[in-house]
């Protein structure tokens, strides 16, 4: 039993992480595949936390593959999607690696002795940690010419947002668990008011901003296709009266105009 105990835990990680990576591309904003919620990196902190580093290789794998599918490249068949998605899938593993030192560094994970440690452990895991993935997901992309030194920032940020909101997600759960022990009951109440309060605002905060960019896509596509139909009107307009400047010429220069040499000017 204990021989399965491991490649048990590292199907459940990597199973765990790709399914909840397909569930977030439901939230994706078109025309892009940006999420505002990504709760795969929240589930790879809490499996990091009670688990450990030795699954960091199935956090890897999974989104190794999770980019594969999003990129539609072939499961089989090589190709530079491949390297796209290796390096992109280093940087969620050394994100989920990251959150795991700094709070075991900057708390007192497992035992949440300190009143400060749930919001410590929030920010280091979320926000600050989040910041590993899109930094190196984004670089990746520009390298390889996916995205354009214009579209790097919205990326980086609609990354950053999605990660750090799918941390935190899963944070107030993570701190009822290890804290059920030694806090007392006004503790954990508060502690989890303010962990959702900080959610309910990155959360809001996070679809104000995805709506803003919506509208302005929305716009823009908007204004490319009034500004298309507008010049093919035109063009046909032009069409229309340049004929009837042509006829009008036409029955100005002959007084009579036979059907036939109507048909041959019109």
């Amino acid at each position: 039993m204990t021989r399965l105990k491991g490649p048990l835990l590292f199907v459940i990680s990597l199973a765990g992480y790709w399914l909840l990576g397909i569930a977030a591309g439901l939230f994706a904003i078109p025309p892009g595949y940006a999420s505002p919620i990504w709760p795969a990196a929240g589930f790879a902190l809490f499996m990091v936390l009670v688990v450990g580093v030795r699954i960091l290789p199935a956090i890897w794998l999974a989104s190794f593959l999770l980019n594969l599918r999003f990129s539609g490249a072939s499961y089989t068949e090589p190709s530079m999607s491949w390297g796209v998605a290796a390096i992109i899938a280093a940087g969620a593993a050394l994100q989920t690696g990251t959150a795991y030192w700094l709070v075991r560094r900057f708390t007192s994970f497992p035992n949440w002795s300190r009143s400060s440690d749930p919001i410590l452990f929030a920010v280091l895991g979320g926000p600050v940690a989040s910041l590993v993935s899109c930094s190196v997901g984004v670089a990746t992309l520009y390298g390889f010419s996916v995205v354009s030194i214009s579209e790097a920032l919205p990326n980086w940020i609609n990354w950053w947002v999605g990660d750090a909101i799918g941390v935190m997600c899963l944070a107030p759960l993570i701190v009822a668990v290890k804290g059920q022990t030694t806090w007392s009951s006004n503790t954990r109440l508060t502690s989890f008011v303010a962990m959702y309060v900080s959610l309910v605002v990155v959360a809001s905060s996070s679809f104000l901003y995805f709506r803003g960019e919506h509208e302005q896509w929305v716009d823009k596509v908007f204004s490319e296709h009034a500004a298309g139909m507008h010049r093919a009107i035109k063009k046909q307009l032009d069409s229309i009266s340049h004929i009837s400047h042509t006829l009008v010429g036409l029955f100005t220069t002959f007084d009579h105009i036979s059907y036939p040499q109507f048909i041959q000017y019109s």
